[in-house]
């Protein structure tokens, strides 16, 4: 009888996480979207990354990293890490912000308060962590593939979740840069609404003590 590994639940797990966030959680406003393409450019970009991942993950059991080199060994549990890390967080966050609180990427939408606990005290953006800790951590999952199956198609595989990976980083970078905007600037808000000078005073402070937008202490 076949039973999924670890490495295999925890993707499952994340994409899981993705599919809530991008439909469930993260609400599209009643305002609209500041840009639709780029949002359906996420939403495009995850899918094919699921598309090019999940045959590499589940076409091989994935052995222990015991029966491997030290190196395929330490990738093996990188992925482990990266992909448990990227749940959890993710898991932190609704807990934190609560469904449909908050808008999905690219929202049209006036920020009315800021969320500075939890995983907010640590980064600025920490769900678009999770979603790249999740891809990271399927990508390192997908060298099993690649060093025991299927080599070529393993790496052609590995070479195009790379590339996606880079386009979603891309997308998440301009995403957080808008909510920046949003507090700071009073742009691409709703028509007829201003952001309340308290709320951008209060984001100000908060940059001021949370700097890092990704890797706490860092950048």
């Amino acid at each position: 009888m076949w039973f999924p590994s670890l490495v295999q639940i925890l993707y499952l797990l994340f994409l899981g996480a993705q599919v809530y966030g991008l439909f469930l959680h993260f609400l599209n406003p009643s305002t609209g979207l500041v840009n639709s393409t780029r949002n359906l450019q996420i939403k495009s970009l995850s899918f094919l990354a699921f598309l090019i991942s999940f045959p590499s993950i589940f076409a091989t059991s994935l052995p222990t990293a015991v029966s491997h080199s030290t190196n395929t060994g330490l990738l093996h549990l990188l992925s482990w890490v990266f992909l448990a890390g990227s749940t959890a967080l993710y898991a932190w966050c609704c807990e934190i912000t609560g469904q449909g609180h908050l808008s999905v990427i690219f929202g049209k939408v006036t920020p009315k308060e800021v969320i500075n606990t939890g995983p907010y005290a640590l980064v600025r953006h920490p769900v678009y962590v999770s979603y790249i800790l999740g891809w990271l951590g399927s990508l390192i999952a997908m060298q099993q593939e690649w060093r025991h199956n299927h080599a070529f198609f393993g790496f052609i595989r590995m070479v195009g979740m790379g590339v996606t990976i880079m386009g979603l980083v891309g997308l998440y970078r301009e995403g957080a840069e808008l909510e920046e905007r949003q507090f700071m600037l009073n742009e691409d808000v709703v028509k007829g609404e201003t952001v309340e000078l308290g709320v951008r005073r209060k984001y100000e402070s908060y940059k001021s003590v949370v700097g890092a937008r990704w890797i706490p202490g860092i950048i």
